[in-house]
């Protein structure tokens, strides 16, 4: 008999820990479950060698694709419509290398935009931006033949990467370097007629202190995009005095963006007075 009570304990102790078993994989899975709902996968980054994949584009068509991604109602894609109509106007007779335009409004709404900014002449289609990677409008993307991504550029660009990407087209740039850069000739020029012109130098504090163009201001380059609005006025010339090319082109993009336009780059060696 004690034999019968001892194997009926053992049983029911086996029938708890086989409940108890079921119980833990059953809250194992609801994490889980619960996990792919609420969790869900990052969407892919559009970075050189990535692959992109859009449903009726077919990247072989040409050797390889500017894709360029706007959105209506997006300030940077609109200023950005000059640039991209040069580009246009460039790849024109061009077999090895097309333009295709993406845009994630209704489509009526997406093709008026495109004629808004003069993109009337290349291939365009409503697209959902975040499952290509595409965080950000505007960026433009070179694809080659089989999809994958080789250069990415992301923003309203300065002239510096407009020609960035001119060249990775291989073709010249039209518009004209004097648009956007001063050499020491001009700018000593311009200083001697009383012209109104900041010099703006962006070197660091003690770069500054220990010599700068004469009536230089210094704003440092990380600090333009938050002080120019209370310190620059935008009804002057603003030259960008740097010792750094991408310090200089960062400054550039921040003032462009914040609706300076008459902005050029020095780009003769930094000198002590002009």
């Amino acid at each position: 008999m004690n034999s019968n009570v001892a194997d009926s304990g053992k049983r029911r102790i086996g029938r708890l820990l086989n409940i108890a078993i079921l119980v833990m994989c059953l809250v194992i899975a609801g994490i889980l479950i619960k996990g792919s709902f609420f969790n869900p996968p990052e969407p892919p980054n559009l970075v050189p060698s990535a692959r992109i994949f859009i449903d009726g584009i077919d990247w072989a068509k040409s050797e390889q694709t500017l894709l360029i991604a706007v959105r209506k109602g997006c300030e940077y894609c609109s200023q950005s419509g000059r640039f991209y109509r040069r580009l246009s106007d460039g790849l024109k007779g061009r077999a090895d290398i097309r333009i295709v335009v993406v845009y994630p409004d209704e489509t009526s709404r997406g093709e008026a935009y495109l004629r808004e900014i003069g993109l009337t002449s290349v291939e365009s289609k409503q697209e959902t931006l975040a499952p290509l990677g595409i965080k950000f409008v505007p960026t433009l993307a070179l694809v080659d033949r089989n999809g994958l991504v080789g250069r990415v550029w992301i923003g309203e660009l300065s002239p510096k990467k407009e020609s960035e990407v001119m060249a990775a087209l291989q073709f010249k740039d039209t518009r004209p370097v004097s648009e956007w850069t001063i050499s020491e000739s001009e700018l000593k020029r311009r200083i001697a007629n009383r012209e109104a012109i900041i010099v703006l130098d962006l070197r660091e504090r003690g770069a500054y202190m220990s010599g700068h163009p004469d009536g230089a201001k210094n704003i440092p380059w990380d600090e333009v995009f938050t002080r120019a609005k209370d310190e620059l006025p935008q009804n002057q010339t603003i030259v960008l005095y740097s010792d750094d090319e991408i310090r200089a082109d960062i400054a550039y993009s921040d003032l462009f963006r914040l609706g300076y336009t008459n902005i050029l780059v020095y780009t003769a060696s930094p000198v002590k007075s002009l």
